[in-house]
């Protein structure tokens, strides 16, 4: 029988195990091991899975961060269910809740797990740890510090969990049940040091001081929103301000940004109210502006904030802008920018912002995820910034437009690599040819262009893909052996079948004929060897 139809049979004699296979979850425990738990979990949707199924499924379901999927799967699962798959369900479960804040489920999914004698002590400490945290969550119960305190009872002062509880009593306004609790924390520990600050126990300004270490510091809206309860017990809009600009740098935004830019104008209004400058007087902000950078960096960014909407003169404008955008980005503050300039100027169109500010707008945009508004910025600036070498200009371009399917500005922007390519490094040069390769239209001009600029390996690719779209056979034959030439590797072999092919194609058979037997002769893949014997059997 020829190879082919042997082939054909054996697949059509397989389509009852693969739907077995599907039926039986094993498909799925394929898919997991082949580091694809979305596709595998779609396959463990029915209602009667086996002991095995619900297993693999939990496992999944573990790894990854859906809180709505696991507490939607955690409604639906078996009364009996096997008691380790119930104990991956509530942990997991217990940790959505959490995450959801939703402290009265997860307390219910963790007395279940609680209540499972075989649990390991560290397991069994995870959970009353979580039960606490369960407790942290608003609005505090007056049981919270009875839970905390039995915990330490059982297992000893934990400093993070100890932390956590004393912040979200001091949330709370509840600083005066602390004093156990501060005198389990070192002096130069950053909660305690908020627990002293709410006790008064420092002056104004050693409070403002500590305030504004906590404000650099702090990563999270809980951590940033205590922090401005007690800033405002003090006159020092600034420090609001600066909380402000990171609880509008968190991924989900705490504050609007016209809140900022409201705050910004009113910090610059305070400032020339003791300067004796009026609203108006551009020169003599941009002065003040500049002399502010290193002793006051926030009301530098308040004064350049003014001036980038306000100030009459286009270019000054656009230097506040950037000015403005750069400070921003020196205090880690990107996303914070983005949304700012996003609200002044909605839209973020081209026209307003010089060279340097549409770049630095660009990359952060792209790196927000948000690549239409990156490709607007960069679609026809004429050159980078100084401090941005060329080469890698384009290349950022070049991966940008593929992102947004641009391909004729990905051309573009790849053909004005070319001539640089000499100072790329080799990571560079294979994100171009990636780039080349993911073109949908015919790319073989540019392919060729590229070949000299790339290495011995990265032209074997190039080639193998001059070969694959060549509607020529002859030339995709001779590209396809030209990828193959000097090497013995699988990759080289497989060149060889498809250049075979195509030489039968164009009436070449002689040299069809020669190319199977050396694949058949040299190749350790028993499927290629297979392959070149079948179509041997033509000649």
């Amino acid at each position: 029988m020829r190879l082919s139809n042997l082939l054909i049979g054996l697949m059509l004699a397989g389509m009852g195990a693969i739907t077995a296979h599907a039926q039986s979850g094993l498909d799925a425990q394929q898919l997991a091991q082949l580091n694809s738990p979305q596709l595998a979990l779609q396959q463990l949707q029915g209602a009667n899975l086996s002991d095995d199924e619900l297993r693999l499924k939990w496992q999944l379901l573990a790894q990854m961060d859906d809180a709505e999927a696991i507490l939607q799967a955690a409604s639906t699962l078996p009364k009996n269910a096997p008691p380790d798959v119930a104990r991956l369900c509530n942990q997991a479960a217990a940790h959505a809740a959490l995450q959801q804040g939703n402290g009265v489920l997860s307390r219910s999914y963790l007395a279940a797990l609680l209540a499972d004698r075989t649990l390991d002590t560290t397991v069994y400490q995870q959970a009353r740890a979580a039960v606490v945290r369960s407790y942290l969550l608003p609005p505090l119960g007056n049981e919270v510090a009875s839970v905390m305190l039995r915990y330490q009872q059982d297992f000893g002062k934990d400093k993070a969990l100890l932390q956590s509880y004393a912040l979200a009593m001091l949330q709370a306004g509840r600083a005066d049940e602390l004093k156990w609790a501060r005198s389990q924390l070192d002096d130069t520990d950053a909660v305690a040091e908020l627990i002293d600050i709410s006790a008064g126990q420092f002056t104004d300004d050693q409070s403002k001081l500590r305030l504004q270490a906590a404000i650099l510091a702090a990563k999270d809206a809980a951590r940033l929103t205590l922090l401005r309860k007690l800033v405002s017990a003090y006159n020092a809009p600034d420090l609001l301000a600066q909380i402000d600009e990171r609880l509008l740098n968190l991924p989900e935004a705490q504050i609007t940004a016209d809140k900022i830019w409201e705050e910004y104008r009113s910090l610059t209004q305070t400032l020339g109210n003791v300067r004796l400058l009026l609203f108006g007087s551009d020169a003599g902000w941009a002065d003040l502006a500049k002399e502010s950078e290193t002793t006051n960096p926030m009301m530098a960014r308040a004064v350049w904030a003014y001036l980038a909407r306000s100030a009459k003169d286009a270019n000054l404008r656009q230097t506040a802008q950037q000015q403005l955008l750069t400070q921003l980005h020196a205090a880690k503050l990107d996303r914070t920018a983005l949304r700012l300039f996003a609200s002044a100027w909605p839209n973020l169109p081209a026209s307003v912002f010089n060279a340097d500010t549409r770049y630095q707008l660009g990359a952060v945009a792209w790196a927000e995820n948000q690549p239409a508004v990156a490709v607007n910025l960069w679609r026809d600036l004429p050159a980078p910034p100084q401090a941005v070498a060329v080469a890698d200009w384009q290349v950022q371009r070049a991966r940008l437009f593929a992102r947004q399917g641009l391909w004729p500005l990905v051309a573009d922007a790849v053909y004005a690599w070319i001539p640089l390519a000499d100072t790329a490094v080799e990571s560079v040069r294979w994100q171009m040819l990636n780039v080349a390769l993911q073109m949908p239209q015919d790319s073989s001009a540019l392919l060729i262009k590229l070949l000299p600029v790339l290495n011995p390996a990265q032209q074997r690719v190039a080639m193998q893909r001059l070969g694959a779209i060549s509607s020529n056979d002859k030339e995709a034959a001779t590209w396809l052996l030209n990828a193959a030439e000097n090497a013995h590797d699988e990759a080289a072999w497989q060149a060889r079948l498809d250049a075979a092919a195509r030489l039968k194609k164009a009436g070449l058979l002689l040299d069809a004929k020669q190319q199977y037997q050396a694949v058949l002769a040299g190749s350790d893949a028993a499927a290629q060897r297979a392959l070149a014997t079948d179509a041997l059997a033509d000649f």
